[in-house]
Formats: C-alpha cells, sequence, structure tokens
C-alpha cells in the first residue's frame, strides 16, 4: 500500500513509487516549465503592439549596447586610472547583467 506522503511517479503503465533520482528535483519539472509557457505566450501578446516580441529584444539589446558604449567613452575620457577602471568595470557589469537578462527573456519569449 502506497502512503500518503510516498512521492509517487506516474508513467504510461500506471503510478509507480519515485525513485531516489526522482525525489530530487530537476532542471524544470511540468509545472514550472507549464508556468513559463504561459508568461511566455502573454508577454508575446502583450508585445504584438511594438512590433512582436523580437523587435522589443532587438530593441532592448541596442540599448544595452548604447550605454556599454557610452560609459565606455566616458571611461576613455578620464585621465584618473582607478576612476576610469572603475567606469569600464560598469560597463562590463552593464553588458553581462544585460545579456543575462537577454538570454533568460529570449529564452522565455522563444525567440
Amino acid at each position: 500500500m502506497i502512503s500518503a506522503v510516498t512521492p509517487v511517479r506516474v508513467s504510461p503503465g500506471g503510478p509507480t513509487i519515485a525513485t531516489e533520482e526522482d525525489r530530487e528535483m530537476g532542471f524544470m519539472d511540468d509545472r514550472f516549465e507549464h508556468a513559463v509557457d504561459a508568461m511566455g505566450r502573454m508577454a508575446r501578446t502583450a508585445m504584438l503592439p511594438w512590433g512582436g516580441a523580437e523587435a522589443c529584444l532587438d530593441a532592448y539589446e541596442a540599448a544595452i549596447r548604447a550605454a556599454t558604449d557610452a560609459q565606455l567613452n566616458v571611461a576613455r575620457v578620464i585621465s584618473v586610472e582607478p576612476i576610469r577602471s572603475f567606469v569600464a568595470s560598469c560597463a562590463d557589469l552593464t553588458r553581462d547583467i544585460g545579456a543575462a537578462h537577454l538570454s533568460s527573456a529570449r529564452w522565455i519569449l522563444d525567440v
């Protein structure tokens, strides 16, 4: 008899008791995947008036590139080395955070 607290895995042949491997949460379970798909559909629908998800993400990527280029231009003008390095590091941080955002958004939006 299966108790109420025993994890159960449903397979094509019917429910079976979950193995140790099944108890560990994989990268994406069905509920998470369903939620990501639903968010992606809603976001793609919301972005239609602005040219769709791909156009919005391309514009966001261009804005990140422009902000990074502006920060690097400011860093080139500064003659004090510690400040120049700090501003250049901020530009690198802006680029890296933007790349992470874009990667996640492209994955969620399936673009």
